[in-house]
């Protein structure tokens, strides 16, 4: 944030300048085209009317050399509205780049409601939740890290952008190069390009970072049912990524017996199980759906 006032004032320091520049190619304009226009009606006026082809030599070769410096100031011209646009937008730009970072902040996690179940001992809950604490303590840990280091390559990124801009400068500025020169300001340019691929390339897998991050939050933030949840953890959720619909079934036949009636019945009535307390086939995708977000 501190470069943003330095910056501006850099920017007000040159308008002046520039202001003086643009006044010296006007008069510069006004003096070509005027000496142009007083050769041409001295040739008018001092000459017979007579047609000659040196005197159509000098007139379209007069009428040629205007014509080109008028393009070649209009190009410089665009030339320097552009550096100037381009000085005077990035700041702006990076600015608005990190107010997007600090309003994207990640909402707190609300504590879920576990599974009333008697064979469960205090203890095992307090260490998963615990576990689950910590994973999300590092996960935040690792989002902050990444946006860090997206910020810093933002940055290199940027240095690299002016120190491209100022090579050209120096090359507009001086008309005629030497070899030597010429060889020193492309392998500058190369140089610079390089750096400035190598460091947008790095900021693409940072933002496929952070995307990844995000899609995974969904799963740790979506409301699991508790019935269902403190079944999957007597059945070791990590290890029902992958089980069939039969699989499970004898793996619920496996804790039937210490699972409350009143939560069986429950699940029943929801369409989870059926009348002999195996899964459905929507009960099937629930608690498949349930132990993902214990992974």
């Amino acid at each position: 944030m501190k470069r943003i006032p330095m910056l501006s004032n850099k920017n007000k320091n040159q308008e002046p300048k520039s202001n003086e520049i643009k006044n010296r190619e006007s008069w510069l304009k006004i003096i070509i085209i005027g000496g142009f226009a007083l050769l041409l009606f001295y040739k008018i006026a001092t000459a017979p009317f007579v047609f000659r082809f040196s005197d159509f030599i000098s007139l379209f070769s007069s009428l040629f050399a205007i014509a080109v410096t008028l393009i070649y100031f209009n190009k410089i011209n665009k030339l320097e509205k552009m550096m100037e646009d381009y000085t005077k937008g990035r700041p702006v730009q990076q600015t608005e780049v990190q107010i997007a970072e600090e309003e994207v902040t990640e909402p707190d996690q609300k504590q879920l409601e576990l599974f009333e179940e008697k064979v469960e001992e205090p203890r095992t809950a307090v260490e998963e939740e615990t576990e689950e604490e910590s994973l999300e303590e590092k996960e935040d840990e690792i989002s902050e890290e990444i946006f860090e280091t997206k910020r810093i390559k933002e940055e290199e990124l940027e240095k690299i952008e002016m120190d491209k801009t100022q090579i050209y400068n120096e090359l507009f500025t001086r008309a005629q190069l030497n070899e030597e020169e010429m060889k020193y300001f492309n392998e500058r340019i190369r140089e610079k390009e390089t750096e400035s691929f190598n460091t947008k390339q790095e900021l693409n897998q940072f933002k496929e970072r952070i995307q990844n991050v995000f899609k995974k939050t969904p799963q740790l933030f979506q409301k699991r049912d508790s019935r269902i949840e403190g079944i999957v953890r007597m059945l070791n959720p990590v290890t029902l990524k992958n089980a069939s619909l039969e699989d499970l079934n004898q793996r619920l036949d496996a804790v039937i017996d210490v699972i409350p009636t009143e939560t069986l019945d429950s699940l029943v009535r929801d369409g989870l199980l059926d009348s002999h307390y195996h899964l459905t086939r929507s009960g099937y995708r629930e608690f498949i759906q349930v132990s993902k977000t214990f992974q």
